[in-house]
Order: structure tokens, then C-alpha cells, then sequence
């Protein structure tokens, strides 16, 4: 029912017919009579409150309605926001990749969707041993790269170069990563990976070398190596790591760099070489030597494993043996005028008797006596050769299996170094042995059974020192002052040289140091002709110098090192008619660079005696009262 029909309604029960006319009188009364129910009939539903109400609700309804529009608005764009563009990433990857052969991948990435795809980024992960090749010459093995916004329906391409490090021994992917925003700046991300088909180094490496050997017994190895790609390679460097006991003799062609370095300049399609390799192997703890040639290729300034080749060999225990000892010691270490006696062992190890058996033993040094050589071996100045055999040493006429017996010499060491030059140094002395008999055992194809022994003796350098004291030395440029002779309680100057030479090798860590005698102290004054200058503790009266480096033969085809320092000598009355004492005796100690040892010197103690002082007499320097 509408308003208008409820109005309608209640006005017309107001003027109905059966209600009865009334005096005004009466209609007042009646007005009265009736308030309180017409109040409450109207206090129920009265028009008017009715009729804003209605209004009230209309208002809210339309209000309800505008929100849940706007609600589904945000709704529906959100949805629309959030609905994960359509990407596609592919990669393309060369259907065989080989070690060292750089090869490209291409990704591409398509935008499906027609929004823009804004701050895209491009993440490539790499296995370790796949790395990335930068036109700057750099390799890595993580891609980051900045695409900025990719267009609706855009593409976008990318070619990268990679280069691979190790074969198919397992399985590597290649892992591309795409992140980027769309809409209202949602965040998306989008991967994808391939697996990469990587082959073995397409360069053959062969290393070979004999199943076992002797030990000192001369062998040959030899590498050989192949491109088997369509790739040039423009540089190769193979290096062959060698076990401790494997002593170099020569190759061809010669290294590169030391003796197991050699540089490929390059090596073209079906291109081959050849590296052959002549050496020994002493005789050591371990019975199997293992060889390792390792092949590389130079990527962006850098190197690389492309191949790696191992072999091993066995040592064969030698059928003859033979060791030399210098003063029953294998690494002795001998000085000027020492006196060495050298032996020479020998065993049997063939499990033959071996008949007619030679030894012979080469002197090569210039520091041998030869003069004073003490043998029962024959010897021969031409070559410096002793040589025992059945007339001289009958116990070599026939060994036994697991015969063994010695043969020996005793020699003396010059006692001065033949320099003449600064780099007459390191001096040192050989031995070259060889034992050898024409019995063959049966499992050896040789034409006799030998052995082979070498010892190197090194010879330690020498240190000079003197110290000298003046009272008159004006060519040094100090000047003394106080009386001379020295006098009871006055103060006398003196200057002080230490004066050193070092023979043959390089020293270090050099200290010289002395003491101040009672009634001498350090005036301070100092000359030297090197860095280093003497300290003074004054509660020890010890003077110490401190020197670095002294190179070989400094001293003795050169000037010495010289240090001068002064001192202030005042004699008390006990030394009247005596040489006052200045400086007790001076001593030097340095390492030896070459040999390894100490070498130490000394100097005598100094008084006012002055002998070096050409203008003091001898007995000048007595105190005097």
C-alpha cells in the first residue's frame, strides 16, 4: 500500500457517516474524552514518523548498493591484476658440446600476455665447471643481466657464449630464471632449464712409458697428443708432473719453461704431436711412480684443464746396488782443509753370482787435494778416476747373490777458495760412481748388469773478521782528541774498525758484537760503508751490529764491509805503565745461504797497544801517570 492510500485511509475513518453530529460543546468534550486514545492510536503508527522512516532506509539501501559496486570493482581488477601473465622462456643449446670449445646458447623469451612486463631480470645459473666468456675477457658461472620492460606480445633474445670445463661424467643443467612486475607492480617469476650435452675434451692424450724399470737405470716416455675437432685451438701449454724420485735428462722438443713445461702455439683439425721425454728414476721408499700430463687451453687470458692423462710405473728392485757416503753420511757437509773419507757399498740383489765386477769413481771439484788422496784403488790423473777391481780388491772377482762389501778413499779439502770472480761460488764437491759386471741375469736384456751412484758434497762458505783501533785517523774522517799517550784520568778518543770479508757463498742474519772494557764507553760517532750501524746499551756495555745480507766473495775481490765507530777511553791508576784495555774480543756469526750451516769468526781483544796505527810506536800506548 502506498503512502498516499494509507493517508487516504486515515482521513476518511475521521468523517465516517455513523459517527454522530455534536455541539460544538459536545465535540469538545468529546475531543477531550477521546485524547488519550486518539494520542495512543497515533503514538502506534503516526503518519508522519512513518513517512521519514522510509526516507532513512532508501538512503542507507542506495549507499549499501554504490560500496558493494565499488567492492566488486576492486574485486575484479585485483582478480585481473593478479592473473599471472602468459611467459615462455626457450632455450637453445648446441646438440653436442665438447671440453674447451666455446659454444653459444640463445634464450628467448616471449610475452604471451598484452600487459607490459616491466623490471625484468634474467638470471642464468651455471655449473662450476661451465663458465660464461665476456667480451672483456672475463669467464664466471652466474648470468645477471637488466632487460628493463618487455613489451605485450614482445620478444626478446639473447646469445651468450659458455665454454665447458669437464666431460660427461655427470648430469648439468643449465638453469634460466626470468623476474619481472606487471599490473599494479605484482611480482612474477618464471624458470626454466636444459640439460647441457657435454662430451669428453675432443684433444687424445696418450702418455707411455715402460711397465717398470730400474732404478738409475735411463728410460723413455713419451706423449703424444690429437685435436679431433673442427676447432683451431690457438694455444695449448702441457705440463707434466713428475714423481719425486724422476730425475730429468733431456726431450725433444726441449720445455718451454723448467723441465716439464711445454707451450702448443696452436693446433689446427686432425693436427697431432709429439712430446718424447729420457730420464731416471732413483732408487726411493715408493716402488710405483705415478706420471700425470695435464693439457690446457688459454680462455680469456686465463687457463684451463682440458685433458688429464695418468701412468704409472714400477720400480724393479735394482740387481746391483751401490751407495756412496762421504764421513759415513749421505748429506755431510765439508769446509777448507777438512779431510773426507769416502766409502762406496755394493750388493748383489740379482739372485745370480755376478762375475769380473768393476767399480770406478770419478773426482770432479775443485777443492779435491789430490796430493793428499789415500786409497788402494788404481787411480788415473787424466780423467780424477779410481778405479777397484779382482787385482786390487779380490772380493770383486765373484759375488754371490746377496754378496755385499764396501771399497773406500780418503781425500783432504784445499784450504783456500780459488776465487777470482764474484760469482765464483756455491763451491762443491762429486762423486760419480759406477759398478758394473758382464754377468746378465736371465730375466734382463742388457749386455751387462750395472749401477750407478752420485754424491754431491757442498762445501760451507767462510767469514773474515777483523777489528782494528787508532788514535790518529784522519783518512776515515774521525777525529780523536785527548792526550796519547793516554794519561791517568783523562779522556782519549779512539776509533774503533771492524773490517769483514765472506768467502765463496751468500750469508745472512750477520751479528757482530762486542764489550766495552771498564772506563770505555760510546761516543756515538759512527761511519759505515753499509745500513746498518752498531747499537750501544750502555747498561751492558755491549755493542751489537745487525746486518741483513752480505753477497758472496764481498771482501775479497771488492772492498769489505767496514764499520767504524769511536769510543772515550780514560785509564785509572791500577793501569799506569800498562796497555789500557778497550774492546773485548769480537765476534761475527752469519747463516750460510748455500749450505745451511752457522759460520762464525772472531776478532781479538783491543788495547792501547794500536798496532795498526802506523803513527803509534809500539810501546806509545803504555798509560802514562
Amino acid at each position: 500500500m502506498s503512502l498516499e492510500e494509507i493517508e487516504k485511509k486515515l482521513y476518511s475513518r475521521e468523517k465516517t457517516p455513523s459517527t454522530p453530529s455534536l455541539s460544538k460543546t459536545e465535540s469538545f468534550k468529546k475531543e477531550e474524552n477521546l485524547a488519550p486514545k486518539v494520542e495512543e492510536k497515533w503514538s502506534e503508527a503516526p503518519p508522519k514518523i512513518i513517512h521519514r522512516h522510509k526516507k532513512g532506509k532508501g538512503w542507507l539501501f542506495a549507499l549499501v548498493i554504490f560500496f558493494l559496486a565499488v567492492i566488486g570493482m576492486g574485486i575484479y581488477l585485483i582478480f585481473k591484476n593478479l592473473n599471472v601473465p602468459t611467459t615462455k622462456i626457450e632455450i637453445s643449446l648446441p646438440s653436442q658440446i665438447f671440453v674447451g670449445i666455446p659454444f653459444k646458447s640463445t634464450i628467448i623469451i616471449n610475452n604471451n600476455s598484452d600487459r607490459l612486463l616491466s623490471k625484468a631480470y634474467l638470471t642464468i645459473d651455471l655449473p662450476s665447471d661451465v663458465l660464461l666468456m665476456t667480451s672483456q675477457n672475463e669467464s664466471k658461472n652466474i648470468v645477471s643481466e637488466n632487460l628493463g620492460d618487455i613489451e605485450a606480445n614482445g620478444l626478446v633474445k639473447k646469445t651468450y657464449t659458455f665454454v665447458a670445463l669437464a666431460d660427461e661424467s655427470k648430469v648439468r643443467n643449465l638453469k634460466v630464471r626470468l623476474s619481472y612486475q606487471a599490473g599494479w607492480g605484482a611480482s612474477f617469476e618464471k624458470e626454466e632449464e636444459k640439460e647441457l650435452n657435454i662430451k669428453k675434451s675432443p684433444i687424445s692424450l696418450m702418455l707411455n712409458l715402460p711397465a717398470q724399470t730400474l732404478a738409475n737405470s735411463v728410460f723413455d716416455l713419451e706423449i703424444n697428443y690429437q685435436n679431433n675437432s673442427d676447432f683451431d685451438f690457438p694455444e695449448l701449454n702441457l705440463e707434466l708432473n713428475y714423481p719425486l724420485s724422476f730425475k730429468f735428462i733431456s726431450s725433444d722438443p726441449q720445455p718451454t719453461a723448467a723441465n716439464n713445461f711445454w707451450q702448443i702455439k696452436s693446433l689446427g683439425f686432425n693436427r697431432q704431436g709429439k712430446i718424447k721425454i729420457k730420464g731416471l728414476l732413483t732408487e726411493g721408499l715408493e716402488q710405483t711412480s705415478e706420471f700425470r700430463a695435464v693439457l690446457k687451453t688459454i680462455l680469456a687470458q686465463k687457463s684451463f684443464i682440458i685433458g688429464e692423462q695418468k701412468a704409472v710405473i714400477q720400480l724393479a728392485k735394482a740387481p746391483l746396488q751401490l751407495a756412496i757416503f762421504a764421513n759415513n753420511a749421505s748429506d755431510y757437509t765439508t769446509f777448507l782443509g777438512d779431510e773426507i773419507h769416502y766409502r762406496l757399498d755394493y750388493q748383489n740383489n740379482s739372485g745370480v753370482a755376478l762375475s769380473d765386477n768393476v767399480i770406478k769413481a770419478k773426482l770432479i771439484g775443485e777443492l779435491f787435494d789430490i796430493s793428499s788422496l789415500s786409497t788402494d784403488a788404481y787411480f788415473s790423473s787424466l780423467n780424477n778416476t779410481l778405479t777397484w777391481n779382482a787385482a786390487n780388491t779380490p772380493a770383486l772377482r765373484l759375488l754371490n747373490p746377496n754378496d755385499k762389501g764396501s771399497v773406500e778413499f780418503s781425500i783432504k779439502i784445499k784450504k783456500n777458495f780459488p776465487i777470482q770472480r764474484l760469482n765464483d761460488k756455491n763451491f762443491h764437491l762429486r762423486i760419480e760412481a759406477e759398478m758394473d759386471s758382464p754377468t746378465v741375469p736371465y730375466y734382463l736384456s742388457a749386455t751387462k748388469t750395472s749401477a750407478l751412484a752420485n754424491l754431491e758434497t757442498k762445501v760451507q762458505g767462510q767469514l773474515s773478521l777483523e777489528a782494528k783501533a787508532y788514535f790518529r785517523d784522519a783518512s776515515s774522517g774521525v777525529l780523536n782528541t785527548g792526550p796519547f799517550p793516554p794519561r791517568v784520568n783523562q779522556a782519549t778518543n779512539y776509533s774503533i774498525h771492524w773490517l769483514i770479508k765472506n768467502y765463496a757463498n751468500d750469508i745472512s742474519k750477520i751479528v757482530v758484537r762486542s764489550f766495552l772494557e771498564s772506563g770505555v764507553v760510546f761516543s756515538g760517532v759512527v761511519k759505515s760503508n753499509v745500513s746498518s750501524q752498531p747499537t750501544y746499551n750502555s747498561l751492558t756495555q755491549e755493542l751489537i751490529l745487525n746486518i741483513d745480507k752480505i753477497a758472496a766473495n764481498k771482501g775479497v775481490v771488492n772492498e769489505p764491509v767496514e764499520v767504524i765507530f769511536q769510543i772515550q777511553a780514560t785509564p785509572n791508576i791500577n793501569q799506569v805503565n800498562r796497555f789500557q784495555p778497550l774492546l773485548k774480543e769480537t765476534q761475527i756469526e752469519a747463516h750460510d745461504d748455500y749450505t745451511g750451516k752457522i759460520l762464525t769468526a772472531t776478532a781479538p781483544a783491543l788495547t792501547t797497544r794500536l798496532p795498526f796505527d802506523s803513527t803509534v810506536s809500539p810501546n806509545e800506548g803504555l798509560v802514562q801517570p
